[in-house]
């Protein structure tokens, strides 16, 4: 284990601090590395590596991807640009991957979908573009899906109510388009769905009413029409948000915690 988080190293990173073949745990966490990440890796046995909150450079290197002994990877904050590498669909053990906060362009590569024990994935407030895979329904094992603050388009995919083992659902803040799916109602363990902040269209669904475990339900600022039906208002939800204010409201709901 190297923990060197909240030291303020840098502005270097050396090469030989990524040449280290027993080395399983490396955290630089929160120092003020200014450099670009290394182009090669010999960590044949790294499972967790923290490189958050510093001022790196550059891209994310493909070659992160040759580290498949990973099951954490942690990067928020980090002043990182460019792709989502595709290459990280090679990342097979991986269990946690946090992106979020970085200056990231381009589309989620479908091949996400490809880390089966994946429990969280945060890629927030990056500017990633495009729609949502569909794929990422194939991450069975996933508990945390927080995609907000993005520039993502097109519709919610249906695939995702595939996901019965997600518990958080984080969309807000998106480009969002279309209709709520009605099949999201087989997400049976999910407790927190925050859709704010899109263009979602059409009426708030019925079967979302089926989610028993649901507690938190955010639908403000989109262009949902009609009523909040009477099966989301039976839910035990401890907040639910919509526009239901003003003389013409674009939404009627007699059980909402907050009408915006």
């Amino acid at each position: 284990l190297f923990d060197f988080s909240e030291n303020f190293i840098g502005p270097e990173l050396s090469q030989e601090l990524v040449e280290l073949p027993s080395l399983v745990r490396l955290n630089i966490e929160l120092n003020s590395f200014q450099t670009v990440l290394p182009e090669s890796y010999t960590l044949p046995s790294i499972q967790q590596m923290s490189m958050g909150r510093n001022f790196f450079s550059g891209n994310i290197p493909s070659q992160l991807a040759t580290l498949t002994t990973l099951t954490s990877l942690k990067m928020r904050a980090t002043a990182l640009s460019g792709d989502i590498p595709s290459e990280f669909g090679l990342l097979t053990a991986l269990e946690f991957l946090d992106l979020s906060l970085n200056i990231l362009s381009g589309f989620l590569p479908s091949e996400l979908g490809l880390l089966a024990a994946l429990t969280a994935l945060q890629i927030e407030a990056t500017n990633s573009v495009g729609p949502i895979p569909p794929e990422l329904a194939s991450l069975q094992n996933l508990v945390e899906l927080a995609l907000s603050q993005n520039f993502l388009s097109s519709t919610i995919p249906s695939e995702l109510g595939q996901m019965g083992n997600l518990v958080d659902l984080e969309l807000f803040n998106n480009t969002l388009t279309g209709p709520l799916p009605t099949a999201l109602s087989g997400m049976q363990k999910l407790v927190n769905m925050e859709l704010r902040i899109n263009s979602l269209e059409g009426n708030v669904p019925s079967s979302l009413g089926l989610i028993d475990s649901l507690e938190t339900l955010t639908l403000e600022s989109n262009l949902l029409t009609g009523s909040v039906p009477n099966e989301v208002c039976a839910l035990s939800l401890t907040t639910l948000t919509s526009d239901c204010a003003g003389q013409t409201p674009l939404i009627t709901c007699t059980c909402c915690t907050q009408c915006l």
